[in-house]
């Protein structure tokens, strides 16, 4: 058999059960329309931000006077990737939102609901590193409000967690520079004193007595005190100021806002590839069904 011949069997076949494919190809088309139109609307919300560099905001680094890059490194984003996908952070965003109920998962006897729940934040939200760096957090919801205070807040919370392990881990260090600044201050007073008693000692009027030699050199110490007190008081104020203000460790470039047009379902997606599929298949199955007509059915016969 030539192929041309071949073509020909196929061309036959497809007119004889055209009738039967253009049936299903149809039906398909009309039934995944109506459960395209079925399906809930989503809504898609993104926030993208960089990571500052937490060594710049680190305390240490600001006594020490260490030069660092603005926005942080490969690690730095690698970390607010992990923060963001952490259970963590799923579970806070859980309980606060109630997405329990959101996702209609019964709370009372169902043993899966912490799973489901789970589950279904993890089909509804991605956190990809993007082509140029910067991490993007998208959230999908069935309110467009909903799902960019989300976003927002899952960024929200990102930031609060790195200030959290500044503040944490630099503890100590404020403590110690506390207790530095405490002891210069109790030095400089322990050296005012004795320059008081030192002034109320008799000079003799002939020169200067071993007195005011004392005085001289306690002046010069607590001239150099001062100096030391003031540098370091100075550093403790800024590292206090910074903790005490409302910084961030991220560099928001585009907040998440509800969104005016659904992202999914896309229909004419849902239709088109189910309309495509109930036709390949149709094709397929006719085909085999006249294979087995044509080659098997009689070899079948014939043995019996």
């Amino acid at each position: 058999m030539t192929n041309q011949d071949s073509l020909t069997d196929l061309i036959r076949i497809f007119i004889r059960w055209k009738k039967t494919i253009l049936i299903i190809t149809i039906t398909a088309a009309i039934g995944s329309a109506v459960i395209s139109f079925l399906l809930p609307k989503y809504y898609k919300s993104t926030v993208i931000f960089y990571p500052y560099n937490l060594k710049g905001l680190d305390p240490k680094n600001i006594l020490s006077n260490e030069a660092s890059d603005v926005f942080g490194t490969k690690d730095d984003g690698e970390r607010m990737l992990q923060m963001g996908k952490s259970k963590e952070l799923a579970t806070y965003i859980i309980q606060k939102f109630d997405l329990y109920k959101r996702y209609d998962i019964d709370t009372v006897d169902n043993e899966l609901k912490e799973y489901e729940v789970q589950e279904e934040f993890e089909d509804n939200y991605k956190v990809i590193k993007n082509d140029i760096g910067a991490i993007e957090i998208t959230v999908f919801d069935k309110d467009p409000k909903i799902a960019a205070d989300i976003a927002n807040e899952m960024v929200s919370q990102i930031n609060i967690s790195n200030k959290k392990s500044i503040i944490e881990n630099n503890s100590k260090l404020y403590a110690i520079m506390k207790d530095k600044l405490d002891a210069k201050f109790k030095e400089l007073e322990l050296m005012s004193n004795s320059i008081k008693n030192l002034q109320k000692e008799n000079i003799n009027p002939n020169g200067m007595n071993q007195s005011m030699l004392n005085l001289n050199e306690i002046d010069v110490k607590l001239t150099e005190k001062i100096t030391q007190s003031l540098d370091i008081k100075e550093r403790y104020e800024e590292v206090t100021a910074m903790l005490n203000t409302d910084f961030n460790t991220i560099f928001l470039v585009e907040k998440a806002t509800p969104a005016v047009k659904k992202s999914k379902p896309v229909r004419w997606l849902i239709v088109a590839a189910s309309t495509f599929l109930a036709f390949f298949l149709s094709v397929i199955g006719i085909l085999f069904i006249e294979f087995y007509k044509n080659n098997i059915s009689p070899t079948l016969r014939n043995e019996v």
